[in-house]
């Protein structure tokens, strides 16, 4: 029972990507945000993965919303498709627009 506890505390929050706690948290938002400029840029989850050094597993569960990546693989994946570390922060909701 603990585990399924511990396991509901770490979900990303549901609903839709305009809710307030969303881009707040940047949790749910990030995901989504994550696979758009992915398929914008026109770069594969595969060529992604190898840039970023990170397991094409681990991404596809970033992009689902399944885990939330730490921060030093956000900054890789950004890195790898070519995004400005500022807007990054915004998307996660540590900076201001």
């Amino acid at each position: 029972m603990t585990s399924q506890i511990n396991r509901r505390r770490f979900q990303a929050p549901q609903g839709d990507d305009k809710s307030p706690g969303a881009e707040r948290f940047g949790v749910h938002t990030f995901g989504n945000f994550l696979k758009q400029e992915r398929l914008r840029r026109g770069i594969s989850r595969s060529l992604l993965s190898a840039r970023a050094q990170i397991e094409p597993a681990r991404l596809s569960s970033f992009e689902c919303n399944a885990v939330v990546p730490h921060l030093d693989e956000m900054e890789r994946m950004a890195k790898a498709m070519g995004l400005e570390r500022e807007l990054l922060l915004r998307k996660l909701g540590l900076l201001r627009p």
